[in-house]
């Protein structure tokens, strides 16, 4: 499966570089789609789950840095991309793959670029989502870590992002 990518920037020029580089260079790469502002982009982030995020900080109201906050669970590589470099520090503290300073150049966006391929291909699980830990038990990766789930209470388990959500029968509790 094709890698995937949401930009994130207030200017359309911005915008059309962005996607005209993956276009060109890195067309493995499927973009998901963009917004102008955090608060459509949040709402598109959380609903696709791209894998790559380029985001600008600046976007006039809430920044990059509030959109971050606002996307759990969905952890994407976040690609930086603004005009700013004295947002570096903030950007890396706050989980930052790479960042851009604008102007962008093709040489530096591939860098940045190959470098969260690279990183995703780290990030794959070599297991299925799911793992058995008995012949009755699943442990199934959520936002909080681990779930346990008993195999005889699976009801179907369905996956949008990398998260698996599953629904169950509740089993009542042994009496005393």
């Amino acid at each position: 499966m094709n890698p995937t990518a949401y930009i994130v920037d207030d200017e359309p020029k911005a915008r059309e570089l962005i996607r005209t580089l993956l276009a060109k260079r890195h067309p493995n790469v499927r973009l998901l789609g963009e917004a102008a502002d955090a608060h459509t982009a949040a709402e598109e982030v959380r609903e696709k789950a791209p894998q790559i995020l380029f985001l600008d900080v600046d976007l006039g109201g809430l920044d990059g840095f509030d959109l971050l906050k606002r996307i759990d669970p969905v952890d994407p590589l976040v690609i930086f991309t603004t005009g700013k470099g004295e947002h570096a520090v903030e950007a890396f503290r706050v989980r930052a793959h790479d960042f851009l300073v604008k102007p962008i150049s093709g040489p530096r966006f591939d860098e940045a670029v190959l470098g969260a391929l690279k990183a995703l291909e780290q990030r794959a699980p070599n297991a299925p989502h799911g793992m058995v830990v008995s012949d009755h038990q699943l442990a199934l990766p959520d936002a909080r870590g681990l779930t346990m789930l008993h195999l005889d209470d699976l009801l179907y388990c369905t996956t949008r992002t990398t998260t698996p959500k599953c629904s169950a029968v509740a089993r009542p509790s042994p009496s005393s």
